[in-house]
This record gives C-alpha cells, sequence and structure tokens, in this order.
C-alpha cells in the first residue's frame, strides 16, 4: 500500500499524469503504448488504490496470468519512485 503525506493536494492525479506521459523506450510498432499506459493506470487503481487481487486484477485486463499484473504493478511503481521521489516526503 502506498502512504502518502495528507498535506498534499492529490498525489493521485500526479501518479496519473506521470503514467499518463511515461515515454516508452521501446519500439511502438512492436508494442502499442498506449494500451500499456492504459493497463498501469488500471493496475495503479485497481491494485493499489482499491486494493484488488492479482486475479482480480487479471481478470478486469483479460489477462490469463496474474504474473504479468504482478509485473505492471512493479514498473508502475519503478516510475513512481523514480518521478516522485522525495516530493511526498514529510
Amino acid at each position: 500500500m502506498i502512504r502518502f503525506d495528507s498535506q498534499i493536494d492529490n498525489p493521485y492525479s500526479d501518479a496519473i499524469d506521470i503514467i499518463s506521459s511515461f515515454k516508452q523506450y521501446i519500439s511502438p510498432v512492436t508494442y502499442d503504448v498506449e494500451y500499456m499506459k492504459k493497463q498501469m493506470i488500471t493496475v495503479l487503481n485497481e491494485r493499489l488504490i482499491n486494493n484488488k487481487t492479482l486475479r482480480e486484477v487479471a481478470n478486469i485486463l483479460n489477462l490469463k496470468s496474474t504474473e504479468r499484473v504482478r509485473q505492471i504493478e512493479g514498473k508502475v511503481l519503478r516510475i513512481l519512485n523514480e518521478k516522485m521521489r522525495g516530493k511526498y516526503v514529510k
């Protein structure tokens, strides 16, 4: 669970903005970057904010494996950790 400082206006919207503006360094021909961003936002919403299980999020994303959800969650956390470092700490 992510804990945010209650003094900050809306860290959730900052997180959505960071994911939405994320630049993927993989060829757009190979991967649909916008689809990947939508998956990351869904995982952020459902897994980290609403505390749903890996299986529930996999069903929402129509994925067969919970492992893929865990990988997306890890990527989201790495991106947010890098971009928000020091911003929401007391």
